[in-house]
């Protein structure tokens, strides 16, 4: 379930970073996939890596707009 979290959860899926799956069925073929191939989980694993890098720093940016409405 993504609802709370629809845009990052698309953001891994879109990057490589994640996958989807929508039962017990698509989760045993992932689990296969990934342990069949631990390439798959090191790519996965830098596409995770790349997307975090490439939204360091937000918080601070969100800080900075809100702060003009905390004095």
């Amino acid at each position: 379930h993504t609802e709370n979290f629809a845009s990052i959860a698309d953001a891994l899926i879109a990057s490589g970073a994640g996958l989807r799956v929508t039962g017990a069925a698509t989760l045993a073929d992932a689990l296969e996939t990934l342990l069949a191939d631990p390439g798959i989980g090191k790519r996965m694993g830098a596409a995770g890596r790349g997307l975090a890098s490439a939204h360091r720093g937000a918080t601070g940016r969100t800080i900075d707009q809100i702060r003009p409405f905390l004095s």
